[in-house]
């Protein structure tokens, strides 16, 4: 129920007041792990559960935060938000309190890609990198780099591109153009692989923000948590990794 999820964040320090709420049963996964191999088998139940509305967000008062992640969906209100970040960006007098967006374009669906046009980084996901043709991380991150048009509001910039490709690492394009393969290292025992690319994509962007790395150590660092996780089940003990 939604009692659970709520008391689960409450436990963990997330803030969530900012959520908006509903008395609709949330969807629910059932995970299989193969202890064996770590891999899972997920089997999702979602009976209608409304997609988040721009309406339901307007309320956000900005300028407490500096960083804004968006899963690739929703599109209509996903842009409106994005462009309420983009307005509230330009009207600042220190460049430096700008808000910066990312986006994580998993879903099998073309469309997901304009999101990626206005945002300043992308996380492609590899499954939708194969079903737009790209065979091979680099061939997905820079094909994915010329597709995009120049966003006028970046001073005519183009989003950094990030594209996990499983085990063996992940390919990487800054905003210039610069490309380079980022390995990941071996993880000797895999207890539990559900969330692992989140908590990649959660680990790049904190090294990007908080620590100030650059677009490679960044990418090492996601690697890094990433693997760690790997090694115990669920969550709780990323707050462990040094």
């Amino acid at each position: 129920s939604s009692d659970l999820l709520y008391e689960d964040c409450r436990k963990r320090n997330i803030i969530i007041e900012n959520c908006p709420s509903t008395d609709m049963d949330p969807p629910f996964s059932s995970v299989i792990l193969n202890k064996a191999t770590g891999t899972r088998t997920i089997i999702h139940s979602n009976p209608g559960f409304p997609p988040l509305q721009y309406e339901q967000l307007t309320p956000l008062d900005l300028n407490n935060y500096g960083w804004v992640h968006f899963e690739g969906r929703n599109n209509e209100s996903v842009l409106k938000l994005i462009q309420n970040i983009r307005n509230y960006n330009i009207e600042l007098r220190n460049p430096k309190d700008r808000i910066r967006i990312s986006v994580d374009l998993e879903k099998m669906k073309d469309e997901i890609l304009e999101l990626g046009e206005v945002a300043d980084f992308v996380f492609l996901g590899k499954d939708l990198a194969i079903h737009l043709g790209w065979r091979e991380p680099a061939a997905a991150v820079m094909g994915l780099y010329d597709r995009i048009k120049p966003q006028k509001q970046m001073g005519d910039s183009k989003p950094a591109i990030i594209c996990p490709w499983g085990a063996e690492g992940a390919a990487c394009v800054d905003a210039l153009g610069n490309y380079v393969f980022i390995p990941s290292k071996p993880v000797s025992e895999i207890v539990d692989s559900l969330g692992a690319g989140d908590t990649f994509c959660a680990a790049v962007i904190y090294a990007l923000q908080v620590l100030q790395k650059g677009l490679p150590e960044a990418v090492l660092f996601g690697h890094d948590v990433a693997g760690y996780k790997l090694r115990y089940r669920g969550y709780d003990d990323i707050k462990h990794f040094r």
